[in-house]
């Protein structure tokens, strides 16, 4: 059974990859994109680029096939692909009924939201480029996109998280954030450094 499972909850362009990122390559964690594996089912369809709105369909079909938490249950049957794992980030943890299910199924698990303000989001999502349509994104695109049906929890996520990082500076503080935030996390579930 993992030690530590971090699911990270944020709007789009807060920053949960960089957070989930950070993890894996200064702590060792295994980083698990909740995204990549909706993305691979979509890729199976013959989707080779998916955009928001293919995510968006695909998370609005499964559940409505498969029940409001199967894509924690897919969470859950990827952590169970490696009994040998201790340390997990779930990066894009979206909605409620997924984070209860996480949070009753894995006893180590720890439900951090990444925030930042709307125009340090419009900024990156500019930048990065991640997904088609990122770069011409204008701020009427992100007002639209946050009420999205993969983001009509977030707001409700960041009330139940069990901590925050606010992700509105640079790097460097982002990365002195996330230290602090393990810290308090392996303090949450009794675990020495």
């Amino acid at each position: 059974m993992p030690q530590i499972v971090i699911g990270l909850s944020g709007r789009i362009g807060a920053g949960k990859t960089t957070v989930a990122r950070r993890l894996a390559e200064q702590y060792g964690f295994w980083h698990i994109s909740i995204s990549g594996l909706l993305k691979h089912i979509l890729i199976g369809r013959g989707v080779t680029h998916p955009t928001r709105d293919d995510y968006v369909r695909l998370a609005e079909e499964l559940k409505a096939l498969h029940g409001a938490d199967c894509i924690a249950r897919m969470v859950c049957d990827e952590i169970r692909s490696d009994p040998g794992a201790e340390l997990i980030v779930l990066d894009g943890v979206r909605f409620l009924a997924d984070n209860d299910v996480l949070n009753r199924t894995i006893l180590s698990y720890v439900h951090v939201h990444v925030h930042a303000g709307i125009f340090t989001r419009l900024d990156r999502i500019q930048r990065r480029k991640e997904k088609p349509g990122e770069r011409g994104m204008t701020f009427t695109n992100l007002i639209h996109l946050d009420t999205s049906v993969t983001e009509q929890d977030t707001e409700h996520l960041a009330a139940r998280t069990d901590l925050i990082i606010d992700n509105s500076g640079s790097l460097r503080t982002l990365n002195v954030y996330v230290s602090m935030m393990l810290a308090q996390v392996r303090t949450r579930l009794s675990l020495t450094p």
